[in-house]
């Protein structure tokens, strides 16, 4: 979360957010993040954590692209508080969903 407060000090209003233990699948979720110049945030565990649910408050972001592996029930977390999902790629499917980031980037 550092490089998040360090590099959006004052929010962002939105963010990516990608499964920290599926790195072919954050990689590629990083150029997205670089392109919309807001903050790639990674999780872990079958729902939102805690300190991202709080970086996320920190941000204000109102929109979060969720990333591939995440689990679905990550989704429905981010909708109860009123933030925007959109999914990007399929969990477990690495080539999918570097195929579905590299669409959404314009490649």
């Amino acid at each position: 979360m550092a490089a998040s407060t360090r590099g959006w000090p004052d929010g962002a209003p939105s963010a990516v957010l990608a499964a920290g233990d599926q790195y072919a699948e954050a990689l590629p979720a990083s150029v997205l993040a670089a392109r919309d110049t807001v903050p790639m945030l990674l999780t872990t565990g079958t729902t939102l954590s805690e300190v991202v649910s709080d970086e996320l408050a920190r941000l204000h972001a109102k929109a979060v692209t969720v990333i591939g592996s995440v689990p679905t029930a990550v989704d429905a977390q981010l909708q109860d508080r009123g933030i925007t999902v959109k999914r990007l790629g399929v969990a477990g499917d690495v080539v999918a969903t570097s195929v579905a980031i590299a669409r959404e980037v314009g490649g």
